[in-house]
């Protein structure tokens, strides 16, 4: 992942997921992404040894910042708070990674320009369906793929964005 800033990474999720994401204008107000919540200044809690709360993976982990560090730090497992990332962009950049990672969703298919052929070499091993109807699939889009696997399905839905196909995952699950 390459976002250099909080307003490209949202941007590239939004795309990647088909999913609006209030950017945040200032560092006092809070942010939703589908795999993390950073909360709002009001909303920051004191956590071990100088580490303040500032957002969590909605799952099992927080988000820690310390200075200009910051930590994931999985609350029931406990134990000691470690530095992991030198700034929030890089934090949510991993945790998007890991929210990828292993994972299965649906990918959608918006619109297609131009010919199909690169855009069925690029969906063929991720869907596993025979080319025949995976172009007649792709002719009457939008179409919805289910069951495509986080990690291939976000290497597809790159390559096809640099071809211009409208397309992102939805339903990220374990």
């Amino acid at each position: 992942m390459s976002a250099r800033s909080l307003r490209e990474l949202c941007a590239q999720v939004s795309r990647e997921l088909g999913v609006e994401i209030a950017v945040p204008v200032g560092e006092d107000d809070g942010l939703e992404l589908p795999f993390a919540t950073i909360f709002p200044r009001v909303r920051f809690s004191p956590a071990a040894d100088g580490w303040v709360r500032v957002g969590c993976d909605n799952y099992f982990s927080d988000f820690l910042r310390r200075n200009d560090s910051f930590a994931v730090w999985d609350r029931e497992m406990g134990g000691p708070v470690e530095a992991t990332h030198g700034d929030l962009v890089e934090l949510l950049a991993d945790v998007y990674a890991d929210y990828l990672d292993g994972g299965v969703a649906s990918l959608i298919v918006s619109w297609v320009p131009g010919s199909l052929e690169r855009v069925v070499a690029i969906l063929k091993p991720v869907t596993s369906m025979r080319t025949v109807d995976l172009l007649a699939a792709l002719r009457s889009a939008p179409v919805t793929f289910g069951g495509i696997d986080c990690a291939a399905g976000i290497l597809a839905v790159r390559e096809l964005h640099a071809l211009g196909v409208d397309c992102h995952l939805t339903d990220v699950r374990d």
